[in-house]
C-alpha cells in the first residue's frame, strides 16, 4: 500500500454540557457556576458545547480544583496541558472507541491509518505540539503553582515539599476518549 495522503481538514468535533461533565468531570451545575462566576470563557458553540481542545483544558482545571488548586487561578495550567492531554487520548487505545473518523477516498483512508499506527508524528500534529516532546504531568507541592513534567513526580528526601499533587495527564486523556463515546476529531483526507 502507497502510503500517500494528504490532510485536507481537521475538525474538533463540539460535545453538549452533559458530555462535558462526563469527559471533564465538572458537573453541569459546576459549568454553569464556573461560567457565571468568570473562571470559563463563552462556550464554542451554541447552548454550552465546547470543542475538545477546551474540554481537555477544562478537565486538568476541574481536577486541579478538585485538588485544592483555585479556578480562578488555573486558565494557564489548563490552556498550556491541553495538547497535552490530547495527544494521549489520541493514542489511547480504549475498545470500541476510535478518537478519529477518518473521511476520504479508501485509499486516502487507509494511508492516514497506516502512517497513525507506525509513528507518533500525526498524533503530535493533531494535538499541536510539533517540534515538541508532550508532557505527562500537572504537578506541584507545597504552595507552588502547577507546572507540566515529562518524567516521574517522585520527589522524596528529607528536604523535599511535605505535599505534593499531580495529575497524569495520559490517564486523563484516555478518560475523555472513554467518556466521549466517539471520536474527538474528524480527519478529512484525500488523494495527493
Amino acid at each position: 500500500m502507497k502510503l500517500n495522503y494528504v490532510i485536507v481538514d481537521i475538525e474538533e468535533i463540539e460535545f453538549g454540557p452533559k458530555s462535558i461533565s462526563e469527559m471533564s468531570t465538572l458537573a453541569m451545575d459546576g459549568q454553569r457556576n464556573w461560567r457565571q462566576r468568570g473562571h470559563l470563557s463563552p462556550p464554542d458553540g451554541p447552548r454550552g458545547k465546547m470543542k475538545v481542545r477546551s474540554i481537555a483544558a477544562l478537565a486538568v482545571r476541574a481536577w486541579a480544583s478538585f485538588l485544592g488548586y483555585p479556578p480562578s487561578e488555573s486558565s494557564k495550567i489548563g490552556a498550556d496541558a491541553a495538547s497535552s492531554v490530547i495527544y494521549w487520548a489520541l493514542l489511547s487505545e480504549v475498545a470500541g472507541v476510535d478518537p478519529l473518523l477518518v473521511v476520504g477516498p479508501r485509499s486516502a483512508v487507509g494511508a492516514f491509518h497506516q502512517k497513525f499506527d507506525d509513528d507518533h508524528e500525526t498524533a503530535l500534529s493533531i494535538a499541536q505540539f510539533e517540534g515538541k516532546k508532550p508532557f505527562t504531568f500537572v504537578f506541584w507541592s507545597d504552595r507552588d503553582c502547577p507546572n507540566l513534567r515529562h518524567g516521574s513526580t517522585e520527589v522524596a528526601d528529607e528536604d523535599g515539599p511535605i505535599v505534593t499533587r499531580s495529575i497524569n495527564l495520559v490517564a486523563l486523556g484516555r478518560n475523555i476518549v472513554e467518556a466521549a463515546h466517539g471520536p474527538l476529531f474528524k480527519i478529512s483526507v484525500g488523494n495527493p
